[in-house]
């Protein structure tokens, strides 16, 4: 027999069941994404946490920015007032926001910051565990107009 011959037979899916089974490329696919569907799934959840952190520390950009324009147009007035604008405006977000609101009356310029943790702010509670040390700190200064 030559070489050629013994190569075509145990290809061939006359060989028996096991030569058969072994060459057979049918459903290669559904194991495949058996097999990639929880990774893709898992990179496709963090992502998601991690982006909807930079969005929630753009929104309380926002709002902070807009309480020390508040305050430098003599619209809120004191630290307290600062504190319940920003508590208000950010309630939708459901974190615990530390809040810290300063007017330096020798340089006329108000200052906040919001520290918050990073778990707070992630939709999923997929793998917090891992952010669970990371704080998201925003801080704004505004010169007083009035």
């Amino acid at each position: 027999m030559k070489r050629s011959q013994i190569t075509r037979e145990r290809r061939s899916p006359s060989a028996g069941s096991a030569g058969k089974f072994l060459w057979d490329e049918n459903g290669s696919f559904s194991v495949e994404a058996v097999i990639w569907t929880p990774i893709l799934a898992i990179i496709l959840a963090v992502v998601m946490n991690i982006s909807m952190v930079f969005h929630a520390k753009s929104q309380i950009l926002r709002v902070v920015q807009d309480a020390n324009r508040a305050v430098s147009l003599n619209r809120l007035n004191g630290e307290t007032a600062v504190q319940d604008y920003i508590n208000t405006n950010l309630a939708y977000l459901g974190a615990s926001l530390d809040i810290s609101s300063s007017v330096d009356s020798a340089t006329n310029i108000v200052t906040t910051t919001v520290h918050a943790n990073a778990t707070d702010l992630m939709p999923l509670t997929f793998m917090t565990s891992k952010f669970s040390s990371v704080k998201v700190g925003v801080a704004s200064h505004h010169i007083i107009e009035f």
